[in-house]
């Protein structure tokens, strides 16, 4: 046997055991990172809200317009307005609701209307649902409107910025 077998298998035995441990932590810190990171995109995904339209039409002339939030977080929304046959009738509130109206030919006392009026930003629960226009006829008042068709209800359109805690910002 050649003495410097000895010394030579010595030699790698000793930097085995000095770069082992350096490429064990590497390792663990490699799959730390990868492990936060997942993590962090999962709990953005599990907050993360899903806003959609709902329009109610009913047989006594009532029109509804609702935003649901079928997500599994809060919307934050953070900009809302009103369009009507694509011109914007402009930001919610009372005006706009009475510029829709006159529009849809809903004006005057016969019809009793609701309106979303956003003054600042508006926190909407995972599962909730906000009215944001509501028409329907007046209380004592007879007869539905002769047209209760798609060509009323797809007139009227809402532009709406939304975010999730996360920032994390969506249009609908």
């Amino acid at each position: 046997m050649d003495p410097g077998d000895s010394t030579r298998w010595k030699l790698y035995a000793e930097a085995f055991r000095a770069w082992v441990p350096i490429i064990v932590s590497l390792c663990a810190i490699t799959l730390t990172v990868f492990q936060a990171s997942t993590m962090r995109r999962h709990t953005r995904l599990s907050v993360q809200p899903r806003l959609g339209w709902s329009v109610q039409v009913e047989p006594d002339g009532a029109l509804t317009y609702s935003l649901v939030n079928d997500g599994l977080g809060p919307a934050i929304i953070t900009k809302f307005d009103f369009a009507v046959d694509g011109e914007v009738v402009g930001p919610d509130g009372p005006a706009s609701c009475q510029e829709i109206d006159r529009r849809l030919g809903r004006e005057g006392d016969g019809w009793d209307t609701s309106c979303f009026d956003m003054e600042e930003d508006y926190v909407l629960r995972a599962g909730d649902r906000l009215v944001v226009y509501n028409s329907r006829p007046a209380a004592g008042q007879a007869g539905a409107p002769a047209n209760l068709g798609p060509d009323l209800y797809l007139r009227v359109r809402a532009n709406v910025r939304y975010c999730s805690f996360y920032e994390d910002c969506w249009t609908l």
